[in-house]
């Protein structure tokens, strides 16, 4: 684990169910929350413990959706500012983070394609829900992350 910094309550988990109930735990005391990555869409439908020994033969793996979080936290939004991430890529990019704003409710998204995992500079576009767009090209993540909180406290302030 990371160290902590000061101020910040954290909530440690390990499963999508975990992060799930410790974000519904925590919601009711948020003006604003900003939900930077999705837990995998879906997990396998047992959990075995240990290791599976090899039979020889083929092996099945069923899978279940994982509990969307931030869909969840968009319907019981009640006046709070919802921003999101959209990891997307190829010609419909724009279309699919538009389409994930509007059915999650969410004030805004953010934009970004596979090449900003583990990069220091990359490519982003913050989409509102009002319509606007913002380009951030060749930006660090820390930058993206000051424009979230300004974008924040813009909405706020309305």
């Amino acid at each position: 684990w990371l160290p902590l910094p000061d101020g910040v309550k954290t909530e440690r988990v390990v499963t999508a169910q975990q992060m799930y109930e410790a974000v519904g735990r925590c919601y009711g005391d948020a003006d604003a929350v900003v939900m930077t990555a999705a837990v995998c869409d879906y997990r396998p439908e047992t959990r075995v413990e240990g290791k599976i020994k090899k039979t020889g033969g083929e092996r099945l793996l069923k899978l279940v959706p994982n509990p969307d979080i931030l869909a969840s936290l968009g319907r019981e939004k009640a006046g709070r500012i919802l921003i999101g991430f959209a990891l997307e890529c190829g010609d419909a990019a724009r279309e699919n983070a538009m389409k994930k704003l509007r059915e999650k409710n969410l004030d805004a998204i953010v934009l970004d394609s596979p090449a900003a995992m583990g990069a220091e500079r990359a490519s982003f576009v913050i989409l509102s829900g009002e319509g606007c767009e913002e380009q951030l090209h060749d930006a660090t993540k820390q930058t993206v992350a000051q424009r979230i909180v300004d974008l924040i406290e813009e909405k706020g302030r309305k």
